[in-house]
């Protein structure tokens, strides 16, 4: 169902339409002018008769009332059930029971904004007007009574005069002023009646125009579920891509991991093989230090020999060294005199082995007689080197060459 407009949008359409049709009442209406301008409201089709008749107040109320137009209630109804009866022949019109009554109040339909408005938004206020609309029902019922009873006097006192044909000028004046009374009383309420109705066309037309605003934010609503829908897609769209990637990548793994399982036991094969050459060189090693360790036993012991048959003779020393060494046994220290000592032995350690080898060679073979120093060239290397670790060079020369002695220790 569309959701109903406000009348107050087609205000201005209405008073023309009328105006081209010379309409100065609702009243001078047939049913085919009063649902032109029904369409014209642009509301909803199939209409009820409250619908109609809540179309007819607003009328009332917008349009001039006749005041001229007897019996509006019987016109009223006879007009809206022609007009049910013209643009809807399928809906069946309304049994008027009983004596004509006023029209209902303007009450909203109540299946009016069913899908614009939340239960509980207008529960409260819908309750509010309908206990209203049983008020204004109840009084209108109440001065249509009154009416009814006031012509229903009115014709008996015309029949009272027709019978009695003689009344004293105090009496009917007493009757008139009491008839007079009754009308008054009856507009007075009739007033109050219409400004009642007034005053509820105005709530109503209020509450439609919150309807308009609640249409206008429900369309909003409505938009952004569609933008809501339309990234669902796209996020669908996308999800479907990661989960063919996802089944890329599961693929890939299942071929890593075979390809993992033919690694690890190419790993095992490598590992028993490196286990088995590691063993090999092992023994090799095992062999080779051997080796090495016989061949070091050999030239220590050459070169025990070696230093058991060198005699360096007292001219052979340097006089600084000499003199160094008296000094030291006179006033030196043990430290001093081992550092001396074992500077002494550094320097004749650097030697070449080959020469000292050779030079035991002879020895052994009796060739020098023990002169272990044959060269002059082998004399001057010896005192070089012994010149070169006096401990009376600077200390930061001496460093150094303790510190070259060592390096050369350790290649060794």
């Amino acid at each position: 169902m569309a959701p109903r407009a406000s009348y107050k949008p087609y205000a201005s359409q209405i008073q023309h339409f009328c105006t081209e049709n010379n309409i100065t009442s609702p009243f001078d209406m047939n049913a085919t002018l009063f649902n032109q301008v029904y369409d014209i409201a642009q509301l909803h089709r199939p209409a009820s008769n409250k619908q109609m008749a809540n179309f007819f107040k607003y009328l009332r109320t917008t349009l001039p009332n006749d005041t001229s137009v007897e019996n509006k209630a019987k016109a009223e109804a006879k007009l809206i059930e022609e007009s049910l009866a013209q643009s809807s022949p399928h809906i069946p019109a309304p049994v008027m029971a009983g004596p004509a009554s006023a029209p209902t109040s303007v009450v909203p339909d109540e299946n009016m904004d069913r899908e614009m408005s939340e239960p509980h938004d207008l529960a409260d206020y819908e309750a509010l007007l309908e206990h209203q609309r049983v008020q204004l029902d109840s009084s209108r019922e109440h001065l249509v009574e009154r009416e009814a009873k006031l012509e229903q006097r009115a014709r008996a006192v015309e029949l009272q005069e027709a019978e009695l044909g003689v009344q004293t000028s105090a009496q009917k004046e007493a009757l008139l002023k009491q008839v007079a009374h009754w009308k008054q009383e009856y507009e007075h309420s009739k007033t109050a009646y219409q400004q009642q109705v007034n005053n509820y066309a105005q709530k109503f037309a209020d509450l439609t125009d919150s309807n308009v605003g609640l249409a206008q934010e429900i369309a909003e609503l409505n938009e952004t579920i569609a933008k809501l829908t339309a990234d669902k897609e796209k996020l669908a769209v996308k999800y479907a891509n990661i989960s063919k990637d996802k089944d890329d990548i599961a693929e890939k793994n299942a071929g890593l991991m075979e390809a993992q399982a033919i690694s690890k036991h190419q790993v095992k094969f490598l590992e028993v093989n490196r286990a088995r050459e590691s063993d090999e060189l092992h023994r090799q090693h095992s062999t080779v230090m051997a080796r090495a360790y016989d061949a070091k036993r050999q030239l220590q012991q050459s070169l025990e020999q070696l230093q058991s048959a060198i005699v360096l003779p007292a001219s052979f020393i340097p006089v600084a060294v000499r003199d160094h060494a008296q000094r030291l046994r006179a006033t030196g220290s043990e430290e001093a005199k081992l550092k001396f000592k074992h500077t002494c032995v550094r320097a004749a350690m650097k030697v070449d082995r080959v020469a000292l080898k050779g030079m035991l060679l002879r020895v052994q073979a009796g060739v020098d007689k023990g002169v272990v120093f044959q060269s002059l060239t082998e004399v001057h290397g010896m005192t070089h080197l012994l010149r070169q670790g006096l401990p009376t060079l600077g200390e930061q020369e001496e460093k150094e060459e303790e510190k070259e002695q060592d390096e050369e220790e350790q290649s060794e």
